[in-house]
């Protein structure tokens, strides 16, 4: 760090070399130890491994490498002794640290060469982006499926047909997004870390990079909120909606490491790399915050399962409860569907049974004869509990 401060327009302070090595060494060593537990936990319950546990696997590998990104910050010969290199050969710092002083330069070399360590920082980033654009999808892809293995119970209902679209909508976000960080050069790949005269053959990068974190933003929001309605019509106690609710609101930590990059990157598009920027340290926030974002996710992703260890019921008692609940709210709502659909073409209820009500025939009616079918209580208990214990051992 040096001496004076260096410019910063933005809401949010740089993240310097100690943060960035922190973030990059901590989170992924975290999130190993984290995946290990669940994995462990899933087969001393003897619950079964699930999509969504094996899809936080390609999600780590990339969390991992993002973390090799951060730590990876040193250069030799950084620009192969050209005029703009003021020590050839010298090792550069450029992870966390301040830009480097630009020596003077014809504006044909401001355009063909790049500043010491500006090169090696790019192509950091360059695959650092990568591999967040995948961790992101696959961290997505496993929340939606730990959802499904929770809440749908039957094939087709409104959950299901939700999530499908969720998932979809995830995959194809990836794939457009990974695509594009990749081929935004065409085949020149090189020119993403290259000179300005390389990049201009590039799609704009702060407007593809904006692009990128608003709607990573947009759908993590989606993916969180995605089973709170169904959540809030069960039939529980608001107490135990609260809980679980509290439970999956765990991933709210990650949404807020993303809403502040997707400031960062706002404003960087709105300012872009002017004298109140410094390029290198701003480059850097933003990397910070996305491994920020990565680790606090599948922390965030595992923890649910997690529980088991350490609170005896926990969630997956709640699980159990809860698919039961939805399987016996599904099976009452497809039962009335059928229901009515039955009444259609039928005499009415007076005619059948012999009674002059001398008015048409209710619902009302029809639902005391339906009722005189139901199970007694004690038989739909016992009936809830035996759900609640083979439905146990699914999480």
């Amino acid at each position: 760090m040096t001496s004076s401060q260096p410019a910063n327009y933005s809401t949010f302070a740089y993240a310097y070399h100690g943060q960035v090595i922190a973030a990059g060494a901590v989170f992924p060593a975290v999130a190993i130890i984290i995946v290990g537990l669940r994995f462990w936990t899933r087969l001393r319950r003897k619950s079964g491994l699930g999509a969504d546990d094996w899809l936080i696997v390609p999600a780590l590998l990339g969390i991992i490498g993002m973390g090799a990104c951060l730590i990876t910050g040193r250069s030799r010969s950084l620009l192969n002794g050209s005029q703009l290199n003021t020590s050839p050969g010298a090792e550069k710092h450029v992870m966390g640290y301040p830009t480097p002083p630009v020596p003077e330069s014809s504006p044909q070399d401001q355009a063909t060469v790049l500043p010491p360590g500006q090169a090696t920082l790019e192509l950091i980033e360059w695959v650092f982006l990568r591999l967040m654009i995948l961790a992101y999808g696959f961290l997505k892809l496993s929340v939606i499926f730990f959802y499904r293995r929770i809440f749908v119970t039957r094939a087709w209902s409104t959950f299901d047909i939700v999530t499908k679209v969720s998932a979809v909508i995830v995959v194809l976000w990836t794939i457009g997004f990974f695509l594009v960080n990749i081929f935004g050069c065409g085949r020149h790949f090189d020119y993403g870390w290259g000179p300005l005269v390389e990049e201009e053959h590039c799609v704009d990068g702060l407007v593809e990079l904006e692009a990128l974190m608003i709607s990573d933003f947009i759908t993590d929001l989606l993916v969180l909120i995605l089973p709170f309605p169904i959540i809030w019509r069960l039939n529980m106690t608001t107490t135990r909606k609260l809980a679980v609710t509290g439970i999956l609101l765990l991933g709210a930590s990650s949404l807020g490491a993303s809403l502040a990059r997707m400031v960062l990157q706002i404003q960087l598009s709105i300012y872009g790399y002017t004298t109140k920027t410094d390029i290198f340290l701003t480059i850097i926030t933003i990397l910070y915050w996305s491994m920020i974002e990565a680790g606090l996710a599948i922390i965030a992703s595992c923890l649910p399962t997690l529980q088991a260890l350490f609170v005896k019921g926990s969630l997956q008692s709640m699980v159990a409860s809860i698919r039961s609940m939805v399987s016996l709210q599904s099976m009452r709502s497809h039962s009335s569907h059928g229901s009515k659909k039955s009444r259609q073409g039928q005499p009415p209820y007076s005619e059948i049974h012999g009674i002059d009500t001398g008015a048409e025939d209710t619902v009302a009616l029809k639902e005391v004869d339906e009722n005189s079918y139901i199970r007694k209580p004690e038989s739909t208990h016992l009936e809830s509990n035996a759900k609640y214990e083979s439905n146990d051992s699914m999480v």
